[in-house]
């Protein structure tokens, strides 16, 4: 009898340790799941996304200028390379949306960004390589993965490197 109370103990202090190891592996996999790349394209564009049909939407409706402001307040990006600045100062003082091509580019970059984020592990570091300059087209001069990305082809290369 003295054997069975000195063990009891250990089942029930192993039970406690299963539950608390069990609760921590949920809740990591309940984080990752929140940080899929379409969460990160959201956070990004400051629009609910979690498919490509949402993606379809949004660029269908254009995306409205709070969209446009979220992505430069996070990504240190050429403007530019959305629309020319003209443009961009009518879409934002008169709370425009952007038009479909306008509205791909923007995606084209938040995909680009949020899948380099999933390479890398780390926002800075991918911010770091997306606006470094290489030679990612043989014959061409050097570009960074940011110019690359807007357009499809380009984006295309830049998600295979």
């Amino acid at each position: 009898m003295a054997r069975i109370a000195a063990l009891s103990p250990r089942p029930a202090s192993r039970v406690a340790e299963t539950r608390r190891a069990y609760r921590v592996v949920k809740e990591k996999a309940r984080a990752g799941a929140e940080a899929t790349v379409f969460d990160r394209m959201g956070r990004l564009l400051d629009q609910p996304l979690r498919s490509e049909s949402d993606l379809v939407r949004a660029v269908d409706a254009g995306l409205p200028a709070a969209a446009f402001a979220q992505l430069t307040r996070s990504l240190d990006i050429d403007h530019g390379l959305i629309a020319p600045e003209s443009t961009l100062r009518r879409r934002v003082q008169d709370n425009m949306r952007f038009t479909t091509d306008e509205s791909e580019r923007m995606v084209r970059i938040a995909r680009v960004h949020a899948l380099a984020v999933d390479l890398f592990g780390d926002e800075a570091a991918a911010q770091t390589w997306l606006n470094a300059p290489g030679a990612y087209v043989p014959g061409a001069a050097a570009v960074s993965p940011y110019k690359l990305s807007v357009t499809d082809s380009g984006a295309r290369l830049v998600e295979e490197l």
